[in-house]
Parts: structure tokens; sequence; C-alpha cells
């Protein structure tokens, strides 16, 4: 069963990283004639808004992901492996805003 857990998470590594690498450059793009000195305010809505629409895109993965394979005996394991790599993801996309 470890295996399927292996094979689930690097399906999921494998969208999240397209997705984060997809959302970041639409952010990069949407904050780059900002003067973050003048308008940290906006810099921070719009970090706000990909931020909610990366972690919204992750959860819907890993919650299809967990749909499709309800049948195995380590759905807990499986759902807490996910929630971890959500977090991780978005993690790594506000490290990457705040070194803009």
């Amino acid at each position: 069963m470890d295996n399927d857990l292996e094979k689930i998470s690097v399906e999921f590594n494998n969208i999240a990283s397209k997705a984060l690498n997809y959302l970041f450059s639409q952010f990069k793009e949407a904050v780059a004639t900002l003067n973050r000195k003048n308008d940290e305010n906006v810099f921070q809505q719009l970090l706000g808004k990909y931020l909610y629409q990366f972690r919204n895109q992750l959860e819907e993965t890993a919650q299809r992901l967990l749909d499709q394979h309800r049948s195995g005996s380590n759905q807990q394991s499986l759902k807490g492996r996910l929630t971890g790599e959500v977090n991780r993801y978005v993690s790594e996309f506000m490290q990457k805003a705040k070194a803009l």
C-alpha cells in the first residue's frame, strides 16, 4: 500500500508543480509594474488573491485524488500526506513571492 501512496503523492506533486509554475508566473506578471515601496498594499492584495486561487486548486486536486482512491485502507494517511503537500506548496509560493 505504501507504493500506492507514493504513486498518488508523485501524481499530486506533478500537478502541483505545474500549477505553482503557472500561477506564480501570472502573479509575477501582475506585480511586475508595482513599486513595492509605494504599492505594498496592492502587492499584498494580489498575493492574497493568487494564494487563495492556488490553495483552492491544490485542495481540489487533493480531494479528487482522495475520491479516486477511496477504497484504499490508508485513506487517513493519504489525506494527511496530501494536506502536508498542499501546505508545502503554498509555503513555497509565499517564499518565492517574498523574494520578489
